[in-house]
C-alpha cells in the first residue's frame, strides 16, 4: 500500500483478531479497534473497545480488565462520539439494534458469512451440544440471527472512530 502512497493505517479484529489489533507492533495512526476481544495496550495509538455481556466466549469482565485507565466508556452505541477524544470503549450490557438480547460472540461477525457458518455446522450443532464442545455461540447465534441488527447499530461507531482519527491530523 506504500507504494500507493498510503501513509496511515489503522488496525481491527474480532476475537483473537481483537487482541492481535491491540498487541501488533507498530503505528497505527488511524487507530486499533478490538471487537469482542482485547488484550491491554499501553501505546499511544486512538484506541476503540467493543465488546458485549451477550459474549459466551470472551467475558465482559475480561475485556474490561483490556480498557486502559481513563478512557471513556460507554454503554450505548449512541453516547459514543469522537470530536475530540482519540480512545474509548462500548461495553454493551445488553440489547442493541430492537434484539431482546445482548450481542453474543458472533453477532458482531457479517450476516452472510455467519449464513454460511450456521449451513455448515448447524447438522454438527446437536452433537457438539450433547458432546459439550465449545462452539463460540454459534448455538446461541442460530436461535437469535442478530448480526444485522448488531452491526446496524454497532458499525456506525466504528467507522466514526477511523474517520475521526483521519479528521483529527
Amino acid at each position: 500500500l506504500r507504494e500507493l502512497g498510503v501513509t496511515e493505517f489503522g488496525i481491527f479484529g474480532h476475537s483473537a483478531g481483537g487482541g492481535s489489533a491491540t498487541m501488533t507492533e507498530g503505528t497505527f495512526g488511524l487507530g486499533r479497534c478490538a471487537i469482542a476481544g482485547a488484550r491491554l495496550y499501553e501505546g499511544s495509538d486512538p484506541l476503540y473497545i467493543v465488546a458485549s455481556r451477550g459474549d459466551g466466549v470472551i467475558p465482559l469482565e475480561r475485556v474490561t480488565q483490556a480498557v486502559p485507565k481513563g478512557v471513556a466508556i460507554a454503554s450505548d452505541p449512541s453516547d459514543v462520539t469522537w470530536s475530540s477524544q482519540k480512545r474509548g470503549a462500548l461495553l454493551l450490557e445488553g440489547p442493541v439494534g430492537g434484539e431482546e438480547y445482548a450481542p453474543n460472540h458472533i453477532s458482531f461477525l457479517d450476516e452472510e458469512a455467519n449464513a454460511a457458518l450456521v449451513k455448515v455446522l448447524s447438522p454438527l450443532l446437536p452433537l457438539a451440544r450433547f458432546l459439550k464442545l465449545p462452539v463460540l455461540d454459534f448455538d446461541v447465534y442460530v436461535d437469535r440471527k442478530d448480526s444485522a441488527a448488531t452491526a446496524k447499530a454497532i458499525r456506525p461507531s466504528i467507522v466514526d472512530f477511523f474517520v475521526a482519527q483521519k479528521r483529527q491530523k
